[in-house]
């Protein structure tokens, strides 16, 4: 499942000075690789609860199914993280090969909010899943 990436998430972390504790770093770069680990243990449950729900949501209609099984679907080829940026309540997780997540902090923790997002050229990354 392949979504164009329609939100303004990369605009606003050019907008903003990157900022963040050392803590929302490494609590940013958990969640995000969790759900890669989740999804590659084909763990739909555990990688549901990382996703957003408004992500949830969109990835259920998309697939017109329940996320744990959605989730199965997603192309996500993390690897070794490269980088983590913080955003005051949002965050990039770049790994090495070039691939994104965005994270939003939402109330109980980080939640990706996109992930599977590969930069373009021109316009907006390509997600796998987003909001």
């Amino acid at each position: 499942m392949r979504l164009g990436r329609s939100t303004a998430i990369a605009g606003l972390a050019l907008g903003v000075a990157g900022c963040g504790t050392a803590h929302d770093r490494d609590a940013a770069r958990d969640v995000a690789a969790g759900l890669y680990s989740a999804v590659a243990r084909h763990d739909g449950r555990a990688a549901c609860r990382r996703l957003g729900p408004p992500t949830v949501d969109s990835l259920e209609q998309q697939a017109k199914a329940p996320c744990e099984k959605a989730v199965s679907d997603l192309q996500l080829h993390g690897g070794r993280i490269a980088s983590v940026e913080v955003f005051q309540t949002d965050a990039m997780v770049q790994f090495a090969g070039g691939e994104r997540a965005y994270l939003e902090r939402r109330q109980g923790g980080w939640k990706v909010s996109a992930a599977g997002c590969k930069p373009q050229p021109a316009g907006p990354a390509q997600c796998e899943v987003e909001d």
